[in-house]
């Protein structure tokens, strides 16, 4: 690896930039907008300067554009920026926005890079692509995969890396399905020679930066990465390069592009002979993570993930039916809109809630927004499909709702009709074309009912009728609820116990709450010097029976202190009393518990979680995180860096036999006692301070902005679930994920003849062990796409039907970009945790419209 050769030192240009943070959008797109294209655009136009990489997100220009009003400029811009990008002066891409990978969703880190390609080729980017995530908090183990999916093979970032995998810059960065990509660390950060231009000994400088550097470098190449936040492309870079060419004798400087770089190491050193890192990198061995954003405004958290969910698994399977049924290029086009509008939201500055109040508040008008439309294009999709259901067998002036599952396998559910409504009264039933009733509940918005048996990737249609009652089967006593799976019973001190009658195993002392002191800022926790541990003082519940579910609801009174002391040493000694309300919710024939806790926060500087104890000591935890199932040990070494030992999750979190479920809450510790501490708030308002205990240098993650919103002082509302797990099924606990965090959807439907049966799946799957992760349609075909994962340690097999709806289909395996990869057989193995995605195209149409 290298040689006694020449080394080069290749100067990339390029910047940093955060599209919100310190600053709001609209004051960074000024700076962009008025300062940045035009000077980029006559330096590259009118000098020697050579070429700019514009920090590896597209939305750079898209943004520049619509800062311009004048559409003869606009236009004028965009040829000149594309005669720049397609003559190898400006490198732009691969991704839409630089995101945090771990918060967002597996389909949001592959939706992103899709954006972020259609864009790039279309400003005429061409050749190789580099995998350039300069400043994310941390990535999921599943990065190679994705990269490699989109025909991407390096990687370039800064956090993460353990010193125990590699001393040197260049290593094999491994998916858990094997797929690898060149990875390339950044030492001294994605700006190493960012101080360049300040410097007044700038040719020792850049000595000194190079030497550094080749001591950690296999290569030959040597990166060095001339911008950073929010600069400026230097004037004076050319000037200064043609000196350093006549006064560094021992390296060749060339300034280029960072695909360029990515090619000349690859072609510099043998890769076999690299070292391996598998999984997460998320290590603060090198630099600090800033993982306490997981938790930071977890109100954003908890609406980026109801976004996700409704994007992925309620709008983009119905909008696949509508497509199969009838291609529609509008609905492809809608559904991409939608995600480019929540990838605003991707940004790590943003979504982690590291950023001033009004950027948050802007974020919280996107998701808005977005809600919005695509509430639009699920309440089209599904009419139109159920505008095609026989219903001829409703009783005449008979009202109808149709429930679609878009799910993977069949569900018993809850289900809400809000544009149907009924009068509320007894004996108000919803029946299926077999006969059997549910009965309906009548809401302030509409109505709900137990729906069963709902196929999968499919639908089920109900007349809404008076009709006998019949009996609720669950049983429903003083203190405790139970179904023929679990039986929950409460003890004195608000806490309850949760046995699975199917394992015999009894879980005790659940539902602790338990809060503590904030001391820290957006990015970090820190603990006060003199901390406070604070429990509810007292808990009463009341045992109720429902139609659809028993439930049991419990009031805590736990007085949290108002604030930290003015010292910020320990908190205050005046306390404000909060009503913490929860909602254990048991339906019938359900293995699980699912548990909704409201509250407003009135309290300042502290850390709200909510304890479920295993029963046994634990070596590790398991997490469910971008297309895998994690697995991360509760045993830390004496010198770990993050001062809470907490971790990322996205659907659930388990320690031993027990899961818990969530809704948006991304954070929980696991402890070797086998506990598991999942975080409802934490509650600061700091964009930074200087926490020299935690973080090197000054202790500053940013700048030391006041951002009092931070404090959360509203009502909040959290989701989550328990589930017993004692056989380690891995494919049904994410089963049970899905369903608790995927609604099934309901349409209203009148009386009427159509071609489809009232009830019947669209796509009638068996993938055994796999999870569906989405379905979408297909942009310039009739039919549509679904993704598959393997979360699983071993290889699994799947089959899939050879036609939809009785219409026959070209079927392939493809790549992430749509690339044919392979035809599709009928019986298909997929490698242990791998990404699979299958193309349907309908070739013959039905007769039947």
């Amino acid at each position: 690896m290298g040689s006694d050769k020449r080394k080069k030192a290749s100067i990339i240009s390029s910047t940093h930039w955060d599209r919100e943070w310190y600053r709001t959008f609209e004051e960074f797109q000024k700076k962009l907008s008025e300062e940045f294209f035009p000077e980029l655009i006559d330096l590259l136009e009118n000098t020697d300067y050579r070429c700019f990489t514009l920090d590896g997100q597209t939305i750079m220009l898209e943004d520049y554009l619509d800062s311009i009003q004048d559409e003869p400029k606009k236009d004028q811009q965009r040829r000149r920026l594309t005669d720049l990008v397609t003559t190898g002066k400006i490198e732009v891409g691969p991704f839409y926005v630089q995101p945090d990978s771990l918060l967002i969703s597996g389909e949001s880190n592959i939706k992103n890079l899709e954006l972020g390609m259609a864009q790039a080729k279309k400003w005429g980017q061409t050749g190789d692509f580099s995998g350039y995530v300069p400043d994310s908090f941390g990535h999921h183990s599943q990065m190679a995969q994705i990269l490699d999916g989109f025909g991407i093979d390096s990687f370039i970032f800064w956090r993460g890396i353990e010193d125990s995998d590699t001393r040197k810059s260049e290593f094999r960065l491994r998916s858990p399905d094997g797929t690898e990509v060149l990875g390339i660390y950044l030492p001294g950060g994605y700006g190493n020679l960012g101080k360049l231009r300040s410097k007044i000994q700038k040719m020792r400088y850049l000595k000194d930066m190079t030497r550094f550097i080749e001591n950690r470098s296999h290569s030959d190449n040597l990166l060095l990465i001339e911008g950073s936040d929010h600069m400026m492309p230097w004037q004076g870079l050319p000037g200064f390069l043609k000196k350093a060419k006549k006064r560094i004798k021992d390296h060749d400087i060339e300034h280029i592009l960072l695909k360029d770089y990515v090619k000349a190491v690859k072609d510099d050193i043998d890769l076999t002979e690299l070292s391996i890192h598998e999984g997460e990198l998320r290590s603060e061995d090198r630099r600090s993570l800033l993982r306490g954003t997981s938790s930071t405004r977890m109100y954003l958290k908890q609406r980026q993930r109801e976004l996700e969910t409704l994007l992925e698994r309620q709008c983009g399977p119905v909008a696949a039916f509508v497509n199969s049924l009838r291609f529609d290029p509008e609905i492809y086009l809608e559904y991409m809109d939608l995600w480019k509008k929540l990838a605003k939201n991707f940004p790590h500055d943003s979504i982690c809630g590291c950023s001033i109040d009004n950027v948050h508040q802007e974020m919280m008008d996107r998701y808005t927004n977005c809600e919005w439309d695509a509430s639009i294009l699920l309440k089209y999709s599904t009419a139109t499909i159920a505008s095609k259901i026989d219903t001829i067998w409703f009783e005449r002036k008979t009202e109808g709702i149709t429930v679609f599952n878009t799910l993977s396998f069949k569900r018993d559910s809850v289900v809400n009709c809000e544009t149907f409504s009924h009068e509320s009264g007894e004996g108000i039933y919803a029946i299926d074309d077999e006969g059997n009733e549910s009965p309906v509940k009548a809401t302030r918005k509409g109505i709900s009912f137990f729906a069963k048996n709902i196929p999968a990737n499919g639908y089920k249609t109900y007349r809404i009728k008076k009709a006998t009652a019949k009996s609720d089967s669950c049983i429903c006593g003083k203190d405790f609820i139970e179904n023929k799976n679990l039986r929950i019973s409460m003890n004195n001190d608000g806490t309850f116990d949760l046995e699975d009658k199917m394992s015999g195993t009894t879980f005790s002392s659940l539902h602790r709450l338990e809060d503590r002191g904030e001391a820290g800022d957006e990015y970090d926790h820190s603990t006060p010097k003199k901390d406070l541990v604070v429990n509810p003082r007292s808990a009463t519940w009341n045992v109720m029976k429902n139609k659809d579910y028993e439930s049991i609801t419990i009031e805590y009174l736990i007085e949290i202190p108002k604030a930290l002391s003015l010292s910020k040493r320990s908190r205050s000694k005046k306390t404000i009393e909060h009503i913490v309300k929860t909602t254990l919710k048991l339906y019938e024939g359900s293995k699980r518990l699912d548990i909704t806790t409201k509250m407003k926060n009135e309290a300042k500087d502290h850390w709200l979680r909510v304890v479920f104890p295993s029963g046994s000591p634990a070596y590790c935890s398991y997490a469910h995180m971008p297309f895998d199932i994690v697995e991360r040990s509760t045993d830390f070494p004496e010198d770990w860096h993050n001062p809470t030992n907490c971790f990322e999750q996205q659907l659930f979190c388990k320690v031993n036999d027990l899961v818990v479920l969530n809704k948006g809450l991304p954070e929980y510790e696991a402890t070797e006692s086998g506990d598991i501490k999942l975080t409802l708030l934490r509650c600061t308002d700091r964009l930074s301070r200087p926490l020299k205990n935690i973080r090197p240098g000054n202790g500053h993650a940013g700048p030391w902005k006041y951002t009092p919103k931070g404090q959360c002082l509203f009502d909040h509302v959290f989701e989550y679930s328990l589930y017993p797990d004692s056989k380690h099924d891995m494919a049904r606990v994410m089963e049970q994920a899905l369903d608790f965090t995927t609604a099934l959807i309901a349409t209203p439907v009148q009386r009427h003849e159509g071609h489809l049966a009232s009830k019947g799946s669209y796509f009638d799957c068996t993938y055994g062990n796999l999870v569906q992760s989405t379905m979408e349609p297909l942009e310039d075909s009739r039919g549509f796409r679904i993704r598959l994962f393997n979360p699983e340690d071993r290889p699994n097999e799947f089959y899939l039907p050879d036609n939809i709806l009785g219409m026959r289909c070209d079927i392939n395996v493809v790549d992430l970009k749509g690339t044919i990869k392979e035809k599709y057989t009928k019986r298909h193995t997929i490698r242990p945790k791998e990404i699979t995605t299958v193309e349907y195209r309908i070739i013959k149409e039905t007769d039947k419209e």
